[in-house]
């Protein structure tokens, strides 16, 4: 048996490592080639949360180097989450998570670039987790030897349940 050192997510540029995680999982220099597809592969992505703290008493002459030095490390590292998680709803069929922002919202029932989703995909919050997991099976069309946990560090609130998420059967 050899043993591994796993990371979070969080310390590395993706922050949301989901979408590079089904990367190293196809392709062919990983030497891995699980096979793609909505029905071969599930991406669960597990977000520990983000906390906010927008400042209503900012002013714009406090916006100094100091400031923006203090504030660019969040700003980056929710932006790569962010990324991340929207390349995976692109690619893979959404089946849970958040509204992303108020112009693409959470790109559940969209088509992709490419024709046919590539995998399912359930990003989970912490403000969804609790009704998420109480319902929760894999899809039946998604056999359960081929799911894979993918953790990742990061993710924003979300007022939203896990609406769409396969329920018990």
């Amino acid at each position: 048996m050899q043993d591994f050192l796993f990371v979070d997510g969080g310390v590395t540029m993706y922050n949301n490592p989901a979408f590079q995680m089904f990367l190293m999982a196809t392709l062919e220099p990983y030497q891995r080639q699980w096979r793609a597809g909505v029905e071969n592969m599930l991406v669960i992505s597990i977000g520990t949360g983000t906390s906010p703290s927008p400042d209503a008493n900012l002013q714009a002459g406090e916006m100094n180097l100091a400031y923006q030095a203090s504030s660019i490390p969040s700003a980056l590292m929710y932006a790569a989450q962010t990324q991340q998680d929207l390349l995976c709803r692109v690619f893979g069929k959404t089946v849970a998570g958040c509204e992303i922002d108020r112009e693409i919202g959470d790109l559940k029932n969209t088509s992709g670039p490419i024709g046919e989703k590539l995998f399912t995909y359930a990003r989970i919050t912490p403000s969804s987790a609790k009704k998420a997991w109480g319902n929760w099976d894999f899809p039946r069309s998604v056999p359960k030897t081929s799911a894979r946990w993918i953790p990742s560090s990061s993710s924003r609130r979300c007022r939203k349940s896990a609406e769409g998420l396969p329920k018990s059967r």
